[in-house]
C-alpha cells in the first residue's frame, strides 16, 4: 500500500511547483526529459524539477516573472476572496434573523467541507423538499427497527397554543432490544381538532401505524395525569407510568394550595410580572446585582407547567431582594421581615423536592458529582419514581419548618398513589438495585409482589413466558386437559424456581453497577424468564420529560416571527430531521454505549450513594419499629 500513497504524495507536490504552470505535466515521474513548449529543448527531468526551473528563470525569464507576479496576485486574490466571504455570510446572519451560534453549528461545518466545486444553492422549494425526503427516511428507519417489537412504552404528552391555533400531541416509542439496550425514538407530532381521548386514540393509531406498530402491542403508556390520557390508558387497558417529574410538580402544587403559601406565592408573582413589563426597571435590578456579585436569573413569570416553578421562583426572589431594596421604582414590591422569614423556610423546604426532578447529588465520598435518580434524563428508569419519593420524603422531614407537616402530607399523598401502581412494583423487583431491599415498598412486601410477577408473565402470551391454560371448549379429551395443566404447572413452577434464585442471589452478591440493563444482559440466561419481564418493564423511562423536550424545540421554531405560520406538517417534518441528526451523531460517538457501560469505580461510587439513601430512609423508623434497612455490600475502593 506504501507505493501509491508516494506517486500521489509526489503527483500533488508536482502540481503545486510553479514550473507545471510553464510545461506540460507528464503522466509518469519516471520519465527521463520534459520539452520545453518554447525552444522545443528537452529538459533533463527524472521526477525532479530544479532543471527545469533552472531552465524557465535563466532562458525564459520575462514568462518567469510574469508566472511570479500571477502567482501572487492569486495568493492576494484567495486571501481577499476569504475575507470578502466571511463579510458576506455576516451580512447573510443579519438579513436572516439567524443566531450567530449558528457558524458553530456542526451540519453547517460539515456542508462547508462537502460542497462541491460548482454547487449551486438550491431554492428554498428545494430545501424543503430535501426536509421532506430526510423525514420519510428516518421514519422508514424506525419501520425496520420496530420490525419484531412485542410490547413497548408510549410516551406522549399534548401541545396548545391558543395564540396560533396549535393543538397536537408528540410520539415517542422506547423499547428493549435483544442486546438490552433501551432505544427511545421520536415518531412524530399530529395536529388535534380535540383534546379528548377518543381524538388523542385516533391520532396515536395514525403515528403508530405510519412506522409500523398497532397499539396492541403497547405495554405501558407514560404520560401526565391529564384526564384523557388517564381514560385513554384505561379503555386500551394500557398499564400507565405517571411521569416522576411532573408528580414531584404537584407535590409543590398542593403545597401552593395553603393560604399561607398561596398568598406569598401571590406577592412574588406580582414582582416576577412587573419586571416583564418593565424593561427599565428589570435592566437596573440586574445591574445592581451584578455589582454585588449575584449571578442568579432576574425573577421573571413562570409558566405553569414549568417543574418547580415555585422553588425557582422563591429563590431568584431572595437572591435580588437586597438589590430591590435599593431601587425607588421597586419600593411597592418590598414585604415585611417575617414574610422574608417565609419565603426563606418554604424555599429550603421546596429545594429537596426540585432537586429530585433534576439535579444531580453530590457525594461527600470522592466529591464527584453524580446523575443518580435524576427522573428526567432519557436514561432514568420508572423504578426510580418511588425510591426518589422516599429520598425527597425523608430529606423534607429533617428540615425544622412550620410547613414541615403540611408538605409531608403532600409528598405521602403522593406516594401512597405510587405503591398503588402495580407496574412500578413489579418494576422495582426487577431492578437489581432495589429488589427486596427493605423499605423501599413498606407497607407492601415483597412477596405481595412477587405474586404480581407471576401474574404479569400469565397475562402475556405474547412474550412466551407462559402458556395460559386452554379453555374447556378446546379440550377434546381428558388426556389433552391433563397434559395442559402439567405444561401450565411446569412453567410456573421454573418461574418461581427463577424468583427464588433471583432473591437469593441478590441477597448474597448483589451487583454494584448502576444501570439495570447491564445486569440483565450478563443474567438472561441464568432468569430467562424473568428477563423477557425485564426487557418489557424496564423500557418505560422515569418521566414523558422527552416530550416536554421535542415542545421546546417547537417553541424555538415557532417564536421566530417569520414561521408563525408554519404547518403542522412542517413542523414535524424539521422536528424528524432533527431526531435523524441526533441518532446518527449518537452512533457515530457511541455516546450510548459509554454512558450504559461505566466504569466500575463510578458504578461503586453510585452503590454507596444509594447505601446513603437507605440509611436516610430507615432514619425514619425509630429504634425497634420497622424493617431494617437492606445491608449493601459495597465493594471497597
Amino acid at each position: 500500500m506504501s507505493p501509491p500513497s508516494k506517486k500521489v504524495k509526489e503527483t500533488s507536490s508536482r502540481r503545486s511547483s510553479l514550473v507545471w504552470k510553464f510545461y506540460t505535466l507528464p503522466e509518469d515521474a519516471t520519465v527521463p526529459e520534459v520539452k520545453c513548449p518554447e525552444c522545443k529543448r528537452g529538459i533533463k527531468y527524472y521526477g525532479s524539477t530544479s532543471t527545469l526551473l533552472y531552465h524557465l528563470e535563466h532562458v525564459h525569464s520575462e514568462e518567469y516573472k510574469r508566472l511570479k507576479h500571477s502567482e501572487a496576485d492569486s495568493e492576494t486574490a484567495t486571501l481577499k476572496s476569504s475575507e470578502d466571504a466571511e463579510k458576506m455570510l455576516g451580512r447573510a446572519f443579519c438579513t436572516g434573523l439567524i443566531p450567530f451560534r449558528f457558524s458553530e453549528n456542526t451540519e453547517f461545518r460539515q456542508f462547508l467541507k462537502l460542497k462541491p466545486e460548482n454547487f449551486i444553492v438550491p431554492s428554498a422549494t428545494k430545501i424543503r423538499r430535501v426536509v421532506k425526503s430526510l423525514s420519510q427516511a428516518h421514519v422508514e428507519r424506525l419501520k425496520k427497527e420496530f420490525i419484531g417489537i412485542q410490547k413497548y412504552t408510549l410516551c406522549t404528552d399534548g401541545y396548545t397554543d391558543l395564540r396560533r391555533g396549535f393543538n397536537f400531541y408528540s410520539l415517542h416509542i422506547s423499547h428493549i432490544n435483544k442486546d438490552f439496550e433501551r432505544k427511545m425514538n421520536f415518531c412524530g407530532i399530529r395536529a388535534l381538532k380535540r383534546g379528548d381521548n377518543v381524538s388523542i386514540g385516533e391520532t396515536l393509531c395514525l403515528m403508530l401505524r405510519d412506522v409500523g406498530l398497532q397499539f396492541s402491542q403497547c405495554s405501558t403508556l407514560a404520560s401526565d395525569a391529564a384526564t384523557p390520557l388517564v381514560l385513554l390508558a384505561e379503555i386500551h387497558n394500557l398499564d400507565r407510568i405517571h411521569c416522576g417529574c411532573h408528580c414531584l410538580n404537584l407535590i409543590i402544587v398542593d403545597f401552593a394550595e395553603l393560604r399561607e403559601v398561596r398568598n406569598i406565592q401571590k406577592r412574588v408573582e406580582n414582582f416576577a410580572s412587573h419586571l416583564a413589563r418593565s424593561k427599565t426597571d428589570k435592566a437596573l435590578l440586574q445591574a445592581m446585582s451584578i455589582s454585588r456579585g449575584i449571578t442568579t436569573s432576574i425573577p421573571l413569570p413562570l409558566p405553569a407547567t414549568r417543574w418547580g416553578g415555585l422553588h425557582i421562583l422563591f429563590n431568584q426572589y431572595l437572591e435580588h431582594y437586597e438589590s430591590a431594596v435599593n431601587l425607588t421604582e421597586l419600593q411597592k414590591f418590598l414585604v415585611k421581615k417575617e414574610e422574608i422569614v417565609k419565603i426563606n423556610m418554604m424555599r429550603d423546604l421546596l429545594k429537596p423536592i426540585h432537586t429530585g426532578i433534576l439535579r444531580v447529588r453530590l457525594l461527600s465520598i470522592n466529591r464527584k458529582f453524580k446523575q443518580i435518580l435524576q427522573l428526567e434524563r432519557d436514561t432514568s428508569f420508572s423504578s426510580e419514581i418511588i425510591p426518589t419519593l422516599r429520598f425527597v420524603r425523608s430529606s423534607v422531614r429533617k428540615i425544622n419548618s412550620k410547613y414541615t407537616t403540611n408538605l409531608l402530607e403532600c409528598i405521602d399523598k403522593r406516594l401512597d398513589g405510587c405503591l398503588l401502581n402495580d407496574r412500578l412494583l413489579c418494576t422495582m423487583l426487577i431492578d437489581h438495585r432495589y429488589g427486596y431491599a427493605d423499605n423501599w415498598v413498606q407497607p407492601r412486601s415483597w412477596a405481595e409482589i412477587e405474586k404480581m410477577i407471576t401474574n404479569y408473565c400469565e397475562k402475556d402470551p405474547t412474550s412466551g413466558l407462559l402458556t395460559p391454560t386452554p379453555s374447556s371448549s378446546h379440550i377434546d379429551d381428558i388426556d389433552q386437559f391433563l397434559e395442559s395443566s402439567l405444561v401450565a404447572q411446569t412453567q410456573t413452577d421454573r418461574l418461581e424456581s427463577e424468583i427464588l434464585r433471583y432473591k437469593a442471589f441478590l441477597d448474597s452478591n448483589r451487583p454494584t453497577y448502576q444501570n439495570p440493563l447491564i445486569f440483565w444482559e450478563g443474567n438472561c440466561k441464568n432468569f430467562p424468564k424473568l428477563a423477557t419481564v425485564a426487557q418489557q418493564l424496564l423500557s418505560s423511562p422515569a418521566s414523558s420529560s422527552v416530550s416536554e423536550r421535542t415542545f421546546s424545540r417547537c417553541t424555538d421554531f415557532l417564536r421566530q416571527t417569520k414561521r408563525n405560520r408554519a404547518k403542522i406538517e412542517t413542523l414535524n417534518e424539521l422536528l424528524t430531521v432533527n431526531e435523524l441528526t441526533r441518532l446518527e451523531k449518537a452512533d457515530e460517538n457511541q455516546e450510548s454505549h459509554e454512558i450504559n457501560h461505566s466504569s466500575d469505580e463510578e458504578s461503586s461510587d453510585d452503590d454507596m450513594y444509594l447505601d446513603m439513601v437507605d440509611d436516610e430512609i430507615n432514619a425514619e423508623y425509630p429504634v425497634g419499629e420497622g424493617p431494617p434497612t437492606h445491608a449493601r455490600e459495597v465493594k471497597q475502593e
